[in-house]
């Protein structure tokens, strides 16, 4: 990837905005061969793209599940809301990504989906995008394939946590995960925004909002991280993952 400094993603400052090559959605976005010509699946299941202003939900917990969702541009947290209307953030999605995938499982929506930026997602209707699936079987296998990669990812992301206790590895991690994630999606993992704030990052991870602050700036004492509110650069990778433990490797597929 390119060494980008912090100061060209702040002078920047755009939603990351990804290249359908590069979505999660593309393998099954692409045509397929159907005897001797090709089949636009697209124009079968994709209804449309929408804006989604940011603090938006783009769907809440309990109501039907009826399509499934590929970021285009921003970002979108995922939230649970216990008796007492406490939130707790469960997820993160990023440009590149798919939400909404509790659809494959029938009912309703498991979580709340809500935008931490203005942000455009492409609609999948999970009805016609099933019916297609069911007369031409190559759709069947890639739908197949992305259910599958969705899972594998979040096994992923809950690797980098396994068995870290201290608020600096839980905060390591998490930094490691996303640069990953940005990596996979034709970002750079070096320099990235992030547009959970403090409070949400405490949140997400079991920790107080002033940890959190107070480890950003440790990090950055240390050498590990130039952060500028929701512009983060990671200047010593390889540092937070000895602090892990890692060997320079992120945590290998199954």
């Amino acid at each position: 990837m390119n060494n980008l400094n912090l100061s060209d993603v702040v002078e920047a400052d755009l939603r990351e905005t990804i290249k359908c090559d590069q979505c999660d959605l593309n393998r099954i976005c692409e045509p397929v061969q159907i005897g001797e010509g090709q089949f636009d699946m697209v124009s079968g299941f994709l209804e449309r793209q929408i804006e989604v202003p940011r603090g938006e939900y783009l769907f809440r917990r309990g109501e039907p599940a009826a399509a499934v969702y590929a970021v285009c541009a921003g970002s979108f947290k995922l939230m649970l809301t216990d008796g007492e209307g406490r939130e707790r953030i469960v997820g993160y999605r990023i440009a590149g990504e798919l939400i909404g995938t509790d659809v494959f499982h029938g009912g309703c929506r498991c979580v709340n989906a809500q935008a931490l930026e203005p942000s455009r997602v492409c609609i999948i209707d999970y009805r016609a995008l099933s019916h297609l699936g069911e007369r031409v079987p190559a759709v069947q296998r890639r739908i197949m394939k992305m259910i599958s990669d969705e899972v594998r990812q979040e096994q992923r992301a809950a690797m980098w946590f396994m068995g870290r206790k201290s608020a600096e590895e839980l905060l390591a991690a998490f930094l490691l995960n996303m640069a990953e994630r940005h990596r996979e999606h034709g970002f750079s993992d070096q320099a990235f925004r992030l547009c959970m704030n403090r409070d949400e990052i405490g949140n997400y991870l079991g920790l107080a909002k002033e940890t959190v602050s107070r480890l950003f700036i440790r990090f950055g004492r240390q050498g590990f991280v130039d952060s500028r509110g929701k512009h983060i650069r990671l200047t010593d990778a390889a540092g937070l993952r000895r602090m892990l433990g890692e060997t320079g490797c992120v945590p290998c597929e199954s």
